[in-house]
């Protein structure tokens, strides 16, 4: 462009003096009609995102509504449920008359569910989900990091943006191996899916938390302004020293609806910092000796919320191709929000963790190849050297076997104890004392 317009001056230069003013005079308006046209497209661009942005309120706003309705179809199903169980001197007519009120409630909160899953993907399509979303500047007003040495708690985000790598079995296992030793640790189930849940707890157990409204949904439903509730929500896993905070599928819901509001600027929360507002108090990171936060498998509002409240964040990962490359690409993205973005300056890179590997005492030659080769692709995408870890879990049917009882594998095997305590070792190795003594 610029080769056409000096063309074009040297050819009105030939022509004489007045040429040229004229020539120049041209350009400069040009230059004008050009800023106007782009400074119209920058507004265009904000028109249209507004608009987008206002259809994904408006189908926030039905799915909070179809969650609602569903969340009482299925209390409906489950007590009708149980009244079959408890009441067996019904008459006949009764007992078929509540299984048929079942059936008709069960198929309500099927249909219900799969209303409510069309509506996030609409929800996921009008609204940009790649990362950028998150990366709005920070502003003066929210909630305070508590540094690590004026509080007990140490705090991990387990996380990897690939689904099916085991983050939950180590989260659990992680968790129940820290409080075994006499430690008190509470994990937070911050995936809709709440596989968490299902492996601290019975279904009976999780609908009683559910009743009382012991989940951690809440946080994100009211915006904020249930963060000193967080005590409330912390259930006991039987007679140990680990407590968990369930989630349920409303949660996907509550994540929309905040990051919608916050988008829209409809509130002054600012929603990426709602998990580090009910942690980073005395009556939460006081009260225990490390907090591990089991994150989804996508870039979620819990997801953000849980790197902005931690101090570390462990990375997870099978040794196979697919599952192996998303590493680097997760911590391009979290040197991003580390670094440029500031959004949680606080973050330091605990280790990858080779997990669910095919054999107890050594990676095969396969995974060795892949380990070493991970090692090389990630060491540019994180400022500081990063620690592979020494340690790493097996893949063993006890997992399945544990999970389907709602108990940990180690619980149930001498072998995976063993190598969780290893491992529960070379994470203490790996962060430094600075936790305020317990009291």
């Amino acid at each position: 462009m610029w080769d056409h317009i000096f063309g074009f001056v040297m050819e009105m230069y030939r022509r004489g003096p007045e040429s040229v003013t004229a020539a120049v005079i041209g350009v400069l308006l040009g230059a004008l009609m050009m800023w106007q046209l782009q400074r119209r497209a920058a507004k265009a661009d904000a028109e249209l995102a507004t608009l987008k942005l206002g259809r994904a309120r408006e189908i926030e706003l039905e799915l909070t509504r179809q969650l609602e309705l569903s969340r009482e179809l299925e209390l409906k199903a489950r007590e009708a449920g149980r009244r079959l169980i408890n009441e067996g001197t019904l008459k006949d007519a009764e007992i078929f008359e509540q299984r048929l009120q079942r059936q008709r409630a069960e198929r309500l909160a099927a249909s219900r569910k799969r209303h409510l899953r069309d509506l996030s993907v609409q929800i996921r399509q009008v609204v940009d989900t790649d990362g950028r979303i998150w990366e709005s500047d920070v502003p003066g007003d929210v909630p305070r990091f508590v540094p690590r040495s004026d509080r007990r708690a140490t705090i991990v985000a387990v996380i990897n943006l690939k689904g099916g790598v085991g983050k939950t079995t180590l989260s659990a296992n992680l968790s129940g191996t820290f409080a075994a030793r006499g430690e008190s640790v509470l994990a937070v189930d911050l995936d809709f899916q709440h596989s968490l849940s299902d492996l601290c707890f019975t279904e009976q157990q999780r609908d009683e938390l559910l009743r009382h409204g012991c989940l951690i949904d809440r946080l994100f439903e009211a915006g904020g302004r249930t963060t000193s509730h967080l005590p409330q929500w912390m259930a006991r896993v039987g007679d140990s020293a680990l407590r968990v905070v369930v989630a349920d599928e409303g949660l996907e819901t509550a994540e929309e609806r905040v990051r919608a509001a916050w988008l829209l600027k409809e509130s002054g929360i600012d929603a990426r910092f709602l998990l580090r507002a009910a942690i980073h108090t005395p009556a939460v990171a006081d009260e225990v000796d490390w907090i591990f936060l089991d994150c989804p498998p996508r870039l979620t509002t819990a997801a953000v919320n849980a790197l902005c409240a931690a101090d570390y964040v462990l990375i997870p990962t099978i040794l196979d191709a697919v599952s192996s490359n998303a590493v680097p690409r997760l911590l391009q993205w979290l040197t991003r929000l580390k670094h440029k973005d500031r959004l949680c300056p606080q973050l330091e890179l605990l280790g990858v963790l080779a997990n669910k590997t095919h054999q107890l005492k050594q990676l095969t030659a396969m995974e060795a190849t892949r380990w070493d080769s991970l090692q090389g692709q990630c060491s540019p995408k994180w400022p500081v050297p990063i620690h592979f870890f020494e340690q790493f879990v097996p893949s063993k049917v006890d997992f399945a076997r544990a999970a389907a009882e709602a108990r940990f594998a180690i619980d149930q095997s001498d072998d995976i104890r063993a190598r969780f305590l290893d491992l529960a070792d070379e994470i203490r190795n790996r962060v430094p004392q600075l936790c305020k003594s317990a009291t």
